[in-house]
């Protein structure tokens, strides 16, 4: 076409996905306020024909936010931990997770995924016939609870200032 002439067909994969994105997003609005007509209590809900008072909706709504904050503390604190752990201010564990990341480059470079993902899969599904006493861990969070988060290695600096004086 000419210069400064714009053909309604032509659009950028952008406009498309804005668009797509916008009808999906409506269609589960309108699905999910469909849902919500539909919703039926049960008879024997023991919720049902109470009336709370304001003191006891301020407590579930207090009880709420402390599980809200204490969930956020738990995942800022790893957060905290991840970024010791890469600023080596335990320089034997940083040491650890550095190998760990070069050996799983070498690997992933050596072996093909699907031979991993396969080897993995036996492991997780024969792990119980191998050794029925087998407990499940999590290596990485066990390994993240040794690296100190900042509030704690602001309360050791302080424990160390004092043991000085």
């Amino acid at each position: 076409g000419e210069a400064g002439t714009t053909d309604p067909t032509s659009g950028s994969i952008y406009q498309f996905l804005a668009r797509w994105v916008g009808f999906k997003s409506f269609e589960t609005w309108i699905i999910s306020a469909e849902q919500q007509d539909q919703v039926v209590k049960e008879p024997d809900d023991p919720d049902e024909g109470e009336d709370f008072s304001l003191t006891a909706k301020m407590k579930m709504v207090m009880g709420v936010c402390q599980t809200v904050q204490n969930s956020l503390d738990l995942v800022a604190s790893y957060c905290e931990r991840v970024k010791n752990v890469f600023n080596w201010t335990i320089p034997f564990l940083s040491f650890m997770a550095a190998t760990a990341l070069i050996s799983g480059t070498l690997l992933l470079y050596f072996v093909p995924l699907r031979w991993i993902f396969l080897i993995w899969g036996i492991n997780k599904l024969t792990v119980k016939l191998r050794d029925p006493t087998y407990e499940e861990n999590q290596e990485l969070l066990n390994f993240l609870s040794r690296v100190p988060s900042d509030v704690e290695l602001s309360q050791i600096i302080f424990e160390m200032e004092l043991s000085n004086l």
